[in-house]
Parts: structure tokens; sequence; C-alpha cells
């Protein structure tokens, strides 16, 4: 029996998500499985739901994509119990937990990625199945599902992990360099109002209160660069109280330098 087939036939990792969810969540949860559906979309159909996805490696070679399509209230609940508001963060523990549940039933081991929050019709357009879907329910309600996709050419594990990957490349760092090998690698970020050109005379003159002119009008987006290179543009938001960027535009490789 090939992987994806065991996946829609045994729950057995999607019981190990819910366990390990259930103690993030604290002693008032009590999240359950249904049976396995076809898809994401036959679980949540048309409403509004967070999807969060990681990436994992068996040792045998096998890649694929593990996901958790959350519905408005659950992804509310998720994000309030993350220290840090995030509802990757909540999450991990139990991708991890499904994860080893599936590397355990076959002697192996495995290695889990960060998760980070992407879209189910980017997981779609690269091509991918779901190997399994098992919705979760909180109660009488359906809160969500949790889902695994394989890098199709590597179900029997003996693929190329270089080429494999449609889920893996779903997630992958747009702009297209160096993917999860740097993924750590810290970076500067930098906002930009705008620039100006002033003499010495000029610029030893500024004292308090006074007002540097900039060569961008108020309704012009907001210039992000990382290590001086112009990646992204958006608008100025408040949050909390501190200054944050909303992203508006993502420039295409090679589009423009700042």
């Amino acid at each position: 029996m090939s992987l994806a087939e065991e996946l829609s036939t045994t729950s057995d990792f999607a019981l190990a998500f819910t366990a390990a969810l259930d103690t993030q969540l604290g002693d008032d949860s009590q999240l359950t499985i249904s049976e396995a559906r076809p898809s994401i979309t036959s679980v949540i159909g048309s409403e509004a739901a967070r999807v969060v996805a990681a990436q994992f490696t068996l040792q045998n070679g096998q890649t694929g994509t593990i996901v958790l399509a959350a519905l408005a209230e659950f992804a509310t609940l998720l994000e309030r119990t993350a220290p840090d508001e995030l509802i990757a963060t909540t999450v991990t523990p139990g991708f991890e937990g499904a994860i080893q549940s599936i590397a355990t039933t076959h002697g192996t081991e495995s290695e889990v990625e960060s998760a980070r929050e992407t879209d189910l019709a980017t997981l779609v357009e690269a091509g991918n199945t779901a190997a399994a879907v098992y919705p979760v329910v909180s109660g009488d309600d359906t809160v969500g599902c949790i889902a695994i996709y394989l890098a199709a050419d590597q179900e029997s594990g003996n693929g190329d992990p270089d080429t494999a990957g449609d889920a893996r490349s779903a997630l992958a760092p747009q702009t297209g360099t160096g993917g999860f090998v740097l993924a750590d690698v810290e970076m500067g970020v930098t906002a930009e109002l705008g620039r100006c050109r002033m003499s010495m005379r000029e610029l030893l003159s500024i004292t308090p209160g006074a007002v540097i002119d900039l060569d961008r009008a108020a309704s012009a987006p907001v210039d992000v660069l990382v290590n001086g290179t112009l990646i992204a543009r958006g608008e100025v938001v408040v949050i909390e109280e501190e200054f944050g960027i909303r992203i508006s535009e993502i420039l295409p490789e090679g589009a423009q330098t700042a």
C-alpha cells in the first residue's frame, strides 16, 4: 500500500494533530476528527478560512506539506492562544506530532519546516492534490480540517527532492533565491518615506522644528527595502501605537532598484 493510500484510510496522523493541539489550547479544548473527505473545499465549502502550512521531509526522501485550514472563529482562538498571537505558532506542535506519527509508522525519522500562513488557491494552483483530508471537530461543530499533500513523483520515496515539491514550491519565498536553506538568516528591512538632496549649508542649518521636503507625494506608497534592495511597496498603518507597513505590491525580481 502506498503512503497516499495509507493516509486516506488511517487517521493516526490527524488524531496526533488534534491531541497536540488540545494540549496547546488547554483543558477546555476537546478536538476530534470525522471521516476523511476528498478535498479541503469539501469540508469548508465557501466559508472564509485561514490556511497554515509546513513542509516536511521523511528520512526515506518523501516530501510533502501538512496543512490546516481553520474557519474564522477557530483561527481567532488559535491566535489568542499563541504567545506571539500568530496562528502558526499554536499549530506547530500539532504539525510536528502529526508528521512524527507518520514517520513512526514507517520506521523512519522526519523533519518539519517552520509553519507559515498561505492560501488555498496557491496550493491548488501549484497542481497539488491532497492525499488525505480529515475534518477537525469541536463539540458538534466542524472548525476546519487537517490535510497532507504529497509530492506526486515522490510518493514511493524514491523521487528527487529538488524536482518533486509542488507543495513545497507553493510556500517558497517569492524572491526565489535560496529557498529554505536561508530561511532563518536575519536581514535588515527598511521602510523609506522618500528622499531629498541638500547642500551642506542647508544640512547644517537644520534645527528642531525644521521641515524637510521629500520627493514623494503624501498619497504615494512607501518603499520597502531589504539590505538596500527595493522588494515591495505599501502604506503606513498604526498597529497598537506602533507604525507598520501594509504591503500592497511585491516587485518582480530585477524590476527596479532603490
